[in-house]
């Protein structure tokens, strides 16, 4: 992801983000990408098949990189959480994903990427980090140990619905 300059927006611009945010869900940004159309729920990307795909850009232009986004990640970490009794390790979580997701997958999610990471065991990171950012996972637990709060708790409840 990256990280773009501030913009600052006035008292009612915010206000009206507020009230459009689902607490402890949302971010400005996500209320955003809603109210714009921008928006996918993540039920929505990981229960269709045709799955949007993924671009990066490169000295040669833009390539389609035919592997799942980050935010398909989110539901199986909270799901893995919730079925582990609230808290389990990094690998535990990342053995429950692969198993879960693994059929979705496609060979670019399993590409090296220039960092040496493997490309979706990478995205589950950053999906675990923008749930830390939204309070649906603690943000104060034991390094390599993952605790899903009570709000994450409610998303897969609002989730099974």
């Amino acid at each position: 992801m990256k990280l773009s300059p501030q913009i600052r927006v006035d008292d009612e611009v915010y206000d009206r983000l507020k009230r459009q945010a689902e607490p402890f869900v949302d971010t400005p940004n996500s209320v955003l990408r809603r109210l714009l159309g921008l928006e996918r729920s993540v039920n929505q990307i990981v229960g269709t098949a045709s799955i949007q795909r993924t671009r990066r850009v490169s000295p040669r232009g833009v390539q389609k990189v035919d592997a799942l986004p980050q935010e398909a990640y989110e539901v199986p970490i909270l799901k893995s959480l919730v079925e582990r009794g609230g808290t389990a390790s990094a690998s535990d979580v990342l053995r429950d994903v692969q198993k879960s997701m693994g059929k979705l997958m496609r060979p670019a999610d399993h590409d090296r990427q220039r960092t040496g990471d493997i490309r979706w065991r990478n995205r589950v990171q950053w999906a675990r980090l923008n749930l830390v950012e939204r309070g649906l996972l603690a943000s104060e637990a034991p390094r390599g140990v993952w605790v899903v709060t009570e709000a994450g708790k409610q998303v897969i409840e609002q989730a099974k619905r």
